[in-house]
């Protein structure tokens, strides 16, 4: 038996990076997406790039909604502040019967030295890949694997 991954298919795929986008926080999210780029993976959305920010944040969290459902990947990039959109995301994420099938497309990035405790309760007995990391090149090798194989 011979394991084959067809790359191409993989570069063709949809990758939507959710993540904080305070100043302090965005500077990984775009480096990330430079890097994902650079490797040959053309259909990389970050979600601020697509939903005006002058919206109201019901409309803007149901933007977000259409684009974690219409995306083949979905990463949830966590900072060590700054994070109560995302956790929202990630709450209808793993809470909203539509994205069943989709668990096994998406990972959830915490930075080491992350208090957990503030996510344990949500990702408890919810079968999603998580990986804690220490800095973007470990982010981006990790991703980039990920999708590969995934």
């Amino acid at each position: 038996m011979t394991l084959f991954i067809d790359i191409s298919k993989k570069k063709e795929s949809k990758i939507l990076i959710l993540g904080s986008y305070h100043p302090k926080n965005i500077r990984v999210i775009n480096e990330l997406k430079a890097e994902l780029n650079q490797k040959g993976f053309a259909n990389v959305i970050i979600a601020k790039d697509i939903i005006p920010n002058n919206q109201n944040l019901k409309i803007i969290y149901s933007e977000v909604e259409k684009l974690m459902f219409s995306s083949d990947y979905n990463l949830f990039i966590f900072s060590l502040s700054h994070n109560q959109s995302l956790i929202v995301e990630l709450t209808t994420f793993l809470k909203s019967p539509q994205f069943v099938e989709k668990k096994d497309r998406a990972v959830v990035l915490i930075p080491q030295n992350f208090n957990i405790s503030m996510l344990q309760g949500l990702l408890e007995q919810q079968e999603l890949n998580v990986f804690s990391y220490f800095d973007i090149c470990e982010i981006v090798e990790y991703c980039r694997r990920f999708i590969l194989l995934n």
